[in-house]
């Protein structure tokens, strides 16, 4: 089994594997947003700004369309969602948009939509970057214990986007992505970490670069079809 996290889904697998380093064969992070714990003072965390501008961005966006094609034809005319590729945008309405009145007949697919994760839920979450903190700091101890595992651990891969640095992705200092990088690269002797060329958003602006990445970490360690893998339960 493999994970693979983008962004705070990529904070969360990398919470998942300090805690249990040995639970899958394989995570892998895409641009992460995880922040140095040094910051820390009296266990409280301050405000993040860049975050709470986003956090203010999600407050006043649209929350309910007419239909899914409005809100296709809508999605298409705002800058931000006309630089992902066509394909993410579909699926995007497709799956990040339910009817706003649930109808269970078979002609019930039609009608109003609405953001399957409320606008609130998604601000609340750029305002709050403890979890990215308290992540980096369980980061830190397993490095200190890479050494003791017996090569036993999940090899961790991160891909970090060289466009995050400039958008501030990775928050307080520029080297903060770098240090994040080495942090991954030590948590076992086959972890490692990759800058690429890209924006955060590398899902959904450039999906067939990603695919790529992945396929080349992926395809080394893919069993072969003379020794399949053996069933664990």
């Amino acid at each position: 089994m493999v994970l693979l996290g983008h962004s705070r889904g990529g904070c969360a697998l990398a919470t998942l594997s300090a805690l249990e380093p040995t639970l899958v064969e394989h995570t892998i992070l895409i641009d992460p947003v995880i922040l140095q714990s040094e910051r820390w003072e009296d266990g409280f965390v301050g405000g993040w700004p860049p975050l709470h501008i986003l956090g203010r961005g999600a407050a006043i966006r649209q929350e309910v369309w007419p239909s899914a094609d409005n809100a296709l034809t809508s999605f298409r005319k705002k800058p931000y969602f006309a630089a992902w590729d066509p394909r993410a945008l579909d699926l995007y309405v497709r799956f990040a948009l339910l009817p706003l009145h649930p109808n269970p007949t078979p002609s019930g697919s039609g009608g109003p939509r609405r953001l399957a994760m409320s606008k609130w839920r998604e601000a609340e979450a750029f305002g709050a970057n403890w979890m990215s903190r308290y992540t980096w700091a369980l980061l830190e101890r397993s490095r200190n214990t890479a050494e003791e595992d017996g090569g036993g651990r999940t090899p961790i891969q991160v891909l970090t986007m060289e466009g995050s640095i400039e958008r501030g992705i990775y928050c307080e200092e520029r080297e903060t992505e770098a240090k994040l990088r080495d942090l991954i690269s030590s948590q076992t002797r086959r972890s490692s970490a990759k800058q690429i060329q890209a924006q955060h958003l590398i899902v959904q602006h450039k999906p067939a670069q990603l695919a790529t990445e992945i396929a080349e970490i992926l395809v080394p360690i893919a069993p072969s079809a003379a020794q399949p893998p053996k069933a664990r339960l």
